[in-house]
């Protein structure tokens, strides 16, 4: 395993969230959330760290989800709309694993990083998850 890599910016390759999605999760998506735009800096594994950035349109709406692992938003672009909060460029919010969560662009779109300590690419609907046991 190589113990640098690097993520170059002219090489940066673009995809829609749906085209990422197993076949059962792009069937749910809304087109806010299927036209997403990622770009992943390191894919992760169980025990490699993961890094994506993402873009999203102006007012461009993230229904209410959760992932399996925590994760760390930093907003690079545009804002980031969460219950009666704002993050502008700068800002950041931790989201513990398996903790509910929806957010929505501002006027400008939203540019983001988004980092887990491990490959995750769950998106669990609260429809979906399953009860604590």
């Amino acid at each position: 395993m190589a113990k640098v890599r690097i993520s170059d910016v002219e090489q940066a390759e673009w995809i829609r969230s749906i085209d990422m999605a197993t076949p059962e999760l792009a069937e749910t998506l809304e087109p806010d959330e299927a036209n997403t735009l990622v770009h992943i800096h390191a894919e992760g594994s169980e025990k490699l760290l993961q890094l994506f950035e993402v873009k999203l349109p102006a007012r461009a709406k993230q229904r209410v989800h959760a992932h399996h692992h925590d994760e760390i938003i930093y907003v690079v672009g545009g804002e980031m709309r969460v219950g009666n909060r704002t993050l502008k460029p700068g800002s950041s919010m931790f989201i513990a694993g398996e903790t509910f969560y929806s957010f929505e662009a501002g006027p400008d779109g939203l540019h983001f990083l988004n980092f887990r300590p491990c490959k995750d690419i769950s998106y669990i609907l609260p429809e979906t998850a399953k009860p604590a046991a």
